[in-house]
């Protein structure tokens, strides 16, 4: 028996009967078989699964062979390519050219009308759903979702998608006017189309879901050719998609491909439902908004995850904890047992609390919560420490009543060091102070204060740091600095 193997035969030995090839058969399939499972998601090769539904999308140039497509069980549903940007005119004018030109649009537009209505004939007949999507242009989105309705003619359970290939308004349909055609297609039809988009753009949707209220609610059609899309999808308010266009002729060809649908050409687009195929029949068409889901505001902190559960890969889900406020009172020991220490960090408590200081007065300085910051810990102690680190926070607070006077230090460009010895300047407008740090030592404030006649070459003490390491003594708010502007030795020891 010869066996090929990236392109050179080896020969089998002869003592390998059938009988003991049927052995190792059956003990790999015992292996395997009580892993495939355990390993997979809706996240990560989902179509490997054969309880997972597919779909098929087509144009109108894919020839289809529909009684091999039907041999495929797992092909629940078929969507074809309906309109394509606005109408071509139904009168030619103009050149001979144009006139040319003009007609042929217009028989393309009509063979493709005809091959779409007799596709969707043969395919509700082998019972399979049916669907259509519209190819956003530049262009009257108005007058396009009324050609899209008027070419695919859909029922009411027909599925409609918009496809928008990339976030590009020079070549396709704009965001904003995407908006717009989806709302007419709901006030003509009373639902609501699928959004078909690559991950890129889904992704530009779900991080300005405020700005585009519509198509960031819009079931989700995702196409990535990619095996696990875990770490990439877009998220927002959508907690899965509706349908995952896997595979097409990006990553499928004659050697390889993710997935051979039967009757169809290299280049088809195959999906994939995170749904058994009855499952996808009662969901089908995806006609409604997907819900508003909390989302993780400014008043909430991710819990930290395990390094031994990241390091493993897979989907993980991250927990969120509220930010819990002080005593008004207390908000300045807070922070400051909140501040890390040379000590070795502490063992991880059964649920980290965030620590927050509240408004405080300072050195005669109006401070205010606004956002928080976890607090840094000590480079050696993560080094050595192999167990999960809890991180500390505190709040980033802004001054809203400055002192009188007080001169500050204006960074220049350049070192810190430059930032320290320039000029003397007015405060800024609104100077940052991060509470729970060490804010500015009295060996930093007498560091400010330089002779008249000084060069700029001026250290005082004779060198920066010896005199803002020699003596940890209290810590004063006399200085408006940020930590941007102080040198790095010197934010490692008020750290």
């Amino acid at each position: 028996m010869i066996v090929r193997q990236r392109g050179n035969y080896r020969s089998v030995p002869r003592q390998i009967n059938r009988h003991m090839l049927a052995g190792m058969a059956c003990l790999a399939a015992s292996v395997l078989a009580p892993m495939l499972p355990a390993n997979a998601s809706d996240f990560s090769e989902p179509w490997k699964h054969a309880d997972r539904a597919l779909v098929i999308d087509a144009y109108e140039y894919n020839p289809i062979d529909w009684q091999k497509l039907s041999s495929d069980k797992r092909v629940v549903g078929f969507i074809n390519k309906g309109s394509d940007g606005n109408s071509p005119p139904y009168r030619c004018s103009g050149t001979e050219t144009e006139t040319r030109l003009c007609k042929a649009l217009w028989k393309r537009h009509a063979v493709a009308r005809e091959l779409f209505h007799t596709r969707r004939t043969v395919a509700k007949a082998l019972g399979l759903k049916w669907g259509a999507y519209h190819l956003g242009r530049p262009g009257d989105q108005i007058e396009q979702a009324n050609n899209f309705i008027d070419f695919a003619e859909p029922g009411p359970d027909d599925l409609i998608a918009l496809d928008i290939e990339e976030n590009d308004p020079d070549k396709w349909m704009s965001l904003e006017d995407a908006e717009t055609f989806v709302r007419h297609i709901h006030t003509r039809l009373g639902r609501w189309p699928v959004l078909y988009t690559n991950g890129s753009t889904a992704l530009y949707i779900a991080e300005n879901r405020e700005r585009y209220t519509l198509l960031s609610r819009l079931p989700l059609w995702y196409a990535r050719y990619k095996p696990a899309i875990g770490l990439h999808f877009p998220k927002g308010y959508w907690a899965g998609y509706a349908l995952w266009q896997f595979s097409a002729g990006a990553n499928c060809d004659a050697r390889s491909c993710p997935y051979r649908v039967p009757g169809t050409p290299l280049d088809i687009d195959v999906n994939v439902a995170s749904m058994s195929a009855d499952e996808l029949r009662l969901a089908w068409p995806f006609d409604e908004l997907v819900e508003k889901r909390a989302y993780p505001t400014a008043e909430t902190v991710p819990v930290p995850v395990a390094r031994g559960v990241a390091v493993d890969g897979g989907d993980v889900t991250l927990q969120y904890a509220k930010v819990e406020s002080a005593d008004p009172a207390a908000g300045a020991a807070a922070a400051v047992e909140a501040a890390p220490s040379d000590a070795a960090v502490p063992p991880e408590p059964a649920a980290p609390a965030p620590v927050v200081a509240a408004a405080e007065q300072i050195a005669d300085v109006t401070i205010e919560t606004d956002e928080m910051v976890p607090l840094p810990i000590w480079r050696a102690d993560a080094r050595k420490k192999r167990a999960d680190v809890t991180l500390k926070f505190v709040s980033v607070e802004r001054l809203v009543k400055p002192a009188a006077a007080a001169p500050s230090i204006a960074p220049r460009r350049g070192s810190p060091f430059q930032a320290l010895l320039g000029k003397q300047v007015e405060p800024p407008a609104v100077p940052i102070v991060l509470a729970g740090y060490a804010q500015v030592a009295e060996k930093v404030r007498r560091m400010q204060t330089q002779p008249a006649d000084a060069s700029p070459e001026y250290i005082p003490n004779g060198n920066i740091s010896a005199a803002a390491l020699d003596n940890p003594g209290p810590i004063v708010a006399t200085a408006q600095l940020t930590r941007r502007e102080l040198p790095v030795f010197l934010l490692k020891k008020l750290d």
